[in-house]
């Protein structure tokens, strides 16, 4: 269940780097998936890497509606990026 958790986070990465070529729906779809799963196990295990996955999701609401920040964006990416590869170790 945790390499499935960090296979999403590794894809949502993707999507924020690559969020200029992808439909909005779709970057809605990954926005609120964290949002979720990050509100989630904040509530449930009181985890700060958590709180972070509701802040990848926020801004990845604000990348569908097209404000993105290049540093920003590559901030969230190693975030996710992180979390996705340190699920598998």
């Amino acid at each position: 269940m945790i390499q499935l958790l960090g296979l999403l986070d590794l894809l949502a990465a993707l999507l924020v780097l690559y969020s200029i070529f992808l439909p909005q729906k779709l970057l809605f779809i990954a926005a609120w998936y964290l949002i979720f799963k990050g509100v989630f196990f904040s509530i449930a295990t009181i985890d700060f890497l958590s709180i972070g996955d509701v802040l990848a999701g926020a801004y990845l609401l604000l990348l569908a509606f097209g404000l993105a920040s290049p540093a920003f964006s590559a901030a969230i990416a190693i975030f996710l990026l992180y979390k996705g590869v340190m699920s598998f170790l």
